[in-house]
């Protein structure tokens, strides 16, 4: 956490260049905001003591940083479930994207091991390595193509190390976004209601 201009913002921060912060954007319901409680004050009873802080505000920053001189994205957490905003930044220059977490106050594994394979897909799905770095969880990385990266820890200190091929490549989502889904749910629902409106009406008296 870090207090900026009076907010409570969950933040990663590079230690290789002074302006590498990124603030965390997609605050998970009620656990870190409870939605509409700035403007309903009596909401906040509806936080949820999960490990996170209810009180938080929501980062404006979006783009990559610069990590060890490479163009990164950073994710906090949650943040990695919203493939769309990692499209972006690959977009934007990211060579990889970055995954922080804190998965410990799960109280089952079940939690860490989904969080980290999704980690796995999102990889796939822009063609970017993705490293998983967690306090408490399951950490590691995965290339562009979504094969686990072979890392090696360190025992005197909680480090891994491997090499990430920083790979060119492309992805149809990459490309397209989330066009084609919505284009298959339209058609399905177009079908759907042509369906319905052919099928044969009972008529009662």
């Amino acid at each position: 956490r870090d207090m900026v201009n009076g907010q409570t913002l969950n933040i990663g921060i590079s230690s290789a260049h002074v302006e590498g912060i990124h603030a965390k954007r997609r605050l998970v319901p009620f656990a870190e905001k409870v939605p509409f409680s700035e403007w309903i004050p009596f909401f906040d009873r509806f936080s949820v003591a999960s490990g996170g802080v209810s009180s938080y505000n929501a980062g404006t920053s979006a783009g990559p940083v610069s990590v060890a001189g490479y163009s990164t994205g950073i994710m906090i957490c949650f943040e990695s479930l919203f493939a769309q905003d990692a499209r972006g930044l690959r977009r934007a220059g990211a060579d990889m994207i970055t995954v922080l977490t804190q998965d410990g106050w799960w109280e089952s594994d079940a939690a860490r091991r989904q969080h980290h394979a999704f980690s796995r897909v999102l990889a796939a799905s822009i063609a970017t390595p993705v490293l998983h770095a967690t306090v408490d969880g399951r950490s590691g990385g995965f290339s562009s193509e979504g094969q686990p990266l072979a890392l090696f820890s360190i025992p005197s200190a909680p480090v891994f190390i491997g090499e990430v091929a920083l790979e060119n490549r492309s992805s149809l989502y990459l490309l397209s976004g989330d066009w084609p889904f919505f284009a298959i749910f339209a058609a399905l629902l177009a079908l759907l209601m042509t369906l319905y409106l052919r099928s044969p009406r009972r008529v009662t008296s």
